[in-house]
């Protein structure tokens, strides 16, 4: 089993990216991103397609924000007003690196296996516990919609 094993975990891991992979063709292309390359029409087309309440609105609001951030395109991005959410992304994204939560994961069935873990066992409470991070990211991104 020893040869077929990794290419099984690989086969699992790979099946869920293609998938997405296929799913990325049928991504309608952003309605700002058509606006500002001048296509309008489309953009009012993919504002309708994907469920806008009142597109022609959304589409005015768009285009306004356009015209305004090209007459003010030349704000500095490392303002004192923006230094504490700057300090913060970084922060965040340094400490989530530097917690060491990826090494548990990348090594997690086999952490599992020398804490007494059949082999089968541990692979399962490793995917059991990527299934539980992706539904505590899931809940996270849906509490930050509705802030």
């Amino acid at each position: 089993m020893g040869d077929l094993e990794w290419r099984l975990e690989f086969g699992v891991a790979a099946l869920p990216a293609l998938f997405f992979f296929l799913l990325l063709f049928t991504i309608p292309k952003s309605a700002r991103w058509l606006a500002a390359k001048g296509q309008v029409a489309e953009a009012k087309a993919v504002l309708e397609k994907t469920g806008s309440e009142c597109p022609d609105d959304e589409l005015k609001s768009i285009l306004s924000a356009l015209d305004e951030n090209q007459s003010s395109s030349t704000e500095n991005l490392f303002q004192k007003m923006y230094s504490k959410p700057i300090f913060l992304a970084v922060s965040i994204a340094m400490f989530n690196q530097l917690s060491g939560i990826n090494a548990i994961t990348y090594y997690l069935s086999g952490i599992f296996v020398s804490a007494g873990f059949s082999k089968i066992s541990g692979n399962l409470q490793a995917v059991a516990f990527g299934l539980m991070n992706l539904f505590a990211t899931l809940l996270a991104m849906l509490s930050l919609i509705h802030i």
